[in-house]
């Protein structure tokens, strides 16, 4: 599997992405079918999933900087078995 495929993948199953469309398809469905939100609501709603993905983004780069410090961390630990 290349890394497009591999990115392809894992961009389906992220949180971040449901949340933009289900927040997109209710402002939407609500314009589209009348179900009464008031603006206010509508804007709440997207910025709490705005917030939501905004603090979601930054957990994941915490995470991949954590990973990246334990591969550093193991590589250099390995080099030192090795020589």
């Amino acid at each position: 599997m290349n890394t497009l495929q591999s990115a392809e993948k894992s961009f389906y199953k992220s949180k971040k992405f449901w949340t933009a469309v289900s927040t997109v398809a209710l402002m939407l469905l609500n314009d589209v079918l009348k179900w009464g939100l008031s603006e206010s609501a509508v804007n709440s709603v997207l910025a709490t999933a705005a917030i939501y993905m905004a603090s979601q983004g930054l957990a994941d780069l915490g995470k991949n900087n954590l990973n990246k410090v334990k591969d550093i961390v193991d590589n250099a630990a390995t080099s030192k078995v090795e020589s």
